[in-house]
Order: C-alpha cells, then structure tokens, then sequence
C-alpha cells in the first residue's frame, strides 16, 4: 500500500512537472536617461496590475530598483531609487513611463517595497529622512484612475500623497500592501498598509484611501520585544470599506525564530485574531520574512525553514481559516528537486492573481553560479482527501547569467512568472538587475503530458 501511495506521488510530481515551464524572454532594466546605471538593483521587487477586462490581464507591471542614483543637474542623489512601469505590447513589453520619490533623498531607496491593487499602487521609500528624523521612512501613493481605459496611463496623485512616518530609524515603507476593488470604477476604495521593523521591536499602521479619494488613519500595531522586526513583511486582504485582515511577519521574533500576526479590523477597530509560530520553530528560522493572504490561507516565508536531511534551504508556511487560532496549519512547502541549505526560498512570495499556486523565490539557490537564484511555481493536486503542493524550479540553466539573486522578488499572473534578478550585470554596469519571465513550455502546450 505505501508503494502505491509512493508510486501515485511520484505520478502526480512528474505530471506536474511535464505540464511545463520554460524561459519566455526578460525585460531589461532601462538605460536611457539621466541617472546611475550601475547597482540600480532592478528587479528588487515586482508586482503586477489587473486590467478590468474579463478574463482580466496584466496592464502593468511595476519594477522596484531602489539602488538607482538620480542625477538632478549638478545634484546626485545616490541611490535614491525609482520604479519602473512596463506594459504588454505585441507580445513583448514596453517602458511606459517611471515614477520617482517627489522630492528624492540620497539612499532613501524609493522601490524597495511596493504593492499594487486595482490601480492603486504603494511605493516604499525606507531610507527617507523626515526632516530631523533619520531614516524615518515613507510610503508614496499614487491612483491610476484610467483603469477602464486601455491605454495605460500613467497613475496621478489622489487624495494623499506621502504616508510620512517620524519614527527615527523606523524604515517605514519596508513593506507595503494594497488590497480592494479600486477608486473610481465602481470599487468603494483600498486597504494600505505599511511595515516600520528598523526601531525597537518595529510597527505596521494602517490607512483606508477611500472613493472620495480621501483617507482615514486605522492606527498601528507593534511588536513586544526589542528586534522582532515586526513589520518587515505585510499582507492584507479586504471584505470591503469597514472590514479587512492585516498579516504582519516578524522574522527577527523569539531569537529569530520568527512570527506571524493576523489583526481583524471591523466597527473601526483593529484586533488581535492569530499569533502564529513555524511548525518547528528554532532561531535562525526567519519564519515572517515574507507573508501574504488571500480567500483560501495565509502564507508565510522563512528563509531558513530547515528541510529534514538537506538543511535551511527556506519554506512556505501554508495556514486554512478556521480553528481554536482562526488559522490551522495546513503544511510547510520546501523546495524540491535540487533544493540546498541556502536557497533563502520564501524571500518572496507572488500569489497566482490569475488562477492557482504560488511563486516562491529563492535567491540564494546555487546551480552553474553561486547565489544565481531559482523562482519555484508551487501548484496544488489533490490526493487522497487532501492537498499535495508540488513545486517545479524555474532557472536559467545554460542561458547567460551569473550570480544574480534571482527570485528577490517575484510575481505570478496565470501560467506565467516574472522573477526580480537584482544583481544582475549588464553592459552598462554591475549589480543592475533583469527580469526573467517564464512562462508554458510550448512541446506541451497540445496537452501532452
């Protein structure tokens, strides 16, 4: 009986598998204009656009390189960071335009972290001095309010512009989430939240940008210990204008074993629901480095989830609602072929916005270069009663590349994953950074499996 239960497994991992990932093409980081064009770290951060169509499709995604140097006239700001915007077009993709911090900082890093939803798009800027408070932080918003056009234009200033923190050492905008159904399309308006984990124990705060392009503050939350980093990753997912959940990773919690926290605000107040722990909590676990949520379970990153007989190679934490802590643990996903203690897998997580599974990245994996970096689609089959989450490596192989960090940040749209390469080089410079897009390999695409 085991060995059928082996051999159905064994089935089960090569069908998915021949269901077929390939390398479809890259996007490069941009070169023309006045600027740095050496460690810009291109690809740090990816997230991707709806349109409002049906099936809806991607119609834009934005790339964070928050070590882009900004030369205004005779003032350098390094590292002051930007965001790329690209568009599909004829089946490649086009810059379409780049967003920079209004008034750029030297190493604020605009790009570190950014989220979009429904049009509404969070730019972290952690490295930004408030005034006399340094490297307080702060989080740009910006609307594209055409999304029932198209043409994509560029998003505009609605309402609130800078989330401004006064936290000293805060880094607030580490972290940002956007979840709702969009302002001015019929949608009553987003969820944003954003992480500060660099003072003390660190904090995540909340805001609700409404329809009337407003905003209403929701408070904070904040970790109990000195060096939880609590905010270092957040998630949220919205019922709608009075009723949302915010997930907050504290990687550096309980010696860096690590944590996760769920808060339920409704009625206008924020409450403690979960407090979640690794399956096999240890230091060095890191179990919070990277969380997201939506209608089905909770997900949460550990860079150093210790697979049995390999090592840390780093792990997805799947939770399903419900139980005595509102979350119940489902199952820890670690990488699977070729899997190595050092992967970092969940330094990123890029849920499916079109159809099923995960993007995991995992920068640290090694193959022909050290520290090249895979991106891993896990999928779900069903087996026996349950669940098995199967993974397939998506990597460069013999294609050129180096040790370029893929998988720092990444994003999954249907049956195609775009994985940040950050440390990429290319002709104009060291640690740029590239886009890798993977997508159906065509010699299955007639089904054969």
């Amino acid at each position: 009986m085991n060995r059928v239960a082996c051999l159905l497994l064994s089935v089960f991992a090569a069908s998915a598998h021949a269901a077929g990932w390939t390398h479809a093409g890259q996007i490069d980081s941009p070169c023309c204009f006045s600027g740095s064009h050496d460690g810009m770290k291109f690809g740090t951060v990816v997230a991707a656009d709806l349109d409002t169509g049906s099936p809806p499709q991607v119609r834009a995604l934005y790339v964070g390189a928050p070590g882009f140097s900004i030369v205004d006239g005779p003032t350098v700001y390094p590292e002051a960071g930007i965001v790329f915007v690209f568009v599909p077009t004829n089946g490649g993709w086009q810059e379409a335009t780049y967003l920079t911090s209004a008034f750029p900082s030297a190493n604020g890093h605009f790009g570190a972290a950014l989220a979009v939803d429904s049009g509404v798009v969070a730019i972290g800027e952690p490295g930004y001095d408030n005034a006399t408070h340094t490297d307080a932080g702060r989080i740009t918003l910006l609307h594209d309010r055409n999304r029932s056009n198209p043409t994509y234009t560029p998003p505009q200033f609605d309402g609130l512009y800078f989330w401004d923190s006064t936290l000293d050492n805060g880094h607030f905008g580490s972290s940002v989430a956007v979840a709702g159904d969009g302002i001015g399309t019929g949608g009553a308006g987003n969820w944003i939240v954003g992480g500060a984990p660099g003072a003390g124990a660190g904090c995540s705060s909340l805001i609700y940008f409404g329809d009337d392009q407003s905003w209403d503050d929701k408070g904070s939350v904040c970790g109990a210990t000195n060096g939880d980093v609590f905010g270092a990753s957040v998630a949220a997912y919205s019922f709608g204008a009075g009723d949302m959940l915010m997930a907050v990773g504290a990687p550096g919690e309980g010696s860096t074993a690590g944590g996760a926290h769920v808060y339920h605000l409704s009625g206008g107040a924020i409450a403690n629901l979960s407090n979640l722990q690794a399956q096999n909590p240890g230091i060095f676990g890191f179990f919070g480095t990277s969380i997201a949520i939506d209608s089905q379970r909770l997900y949460v990153g550990a860079t150093g989830g210790d697979k049995p007989a390999v090592g840390r190679t780093g792990s997805v934490t799947l939770f399903n609602p419900g139980g005595p802590n509102h979350f119940t643990f489902s199952g820890e996903v670690f990488p699977g072929s070729d899997a190595q203690a050092g992967d970092l897998c969940g330094a990123s997580i890029g849920l499916n916005l079109v159809g099923t599974g995960f993007a995991m990245g995992c920068p640290g994996s090694d193959a022909q270069s050290s520290g090249e970096g895979f991106a891993r689609v896990v999928v779900p089959i069903p087996f026996i009663g349950g669940t098995l989450w199967i993974d397939q490596a998506l990597q460069m192989g013999s294609l050129p590349h180096g040790a370029d960090d893929m998988g720092r940040g990444v994003a999954m749209v249907g049956n195609y994953v775009y994985a940040g390469a950050p440390l990429a080089d290319d002709l104009l410079g060291s640690d740029n950074g590239i886009i890798q897009i993977f997508g159906p390999d065509e010699l299955f695409t007639d089904g054969f499996d």
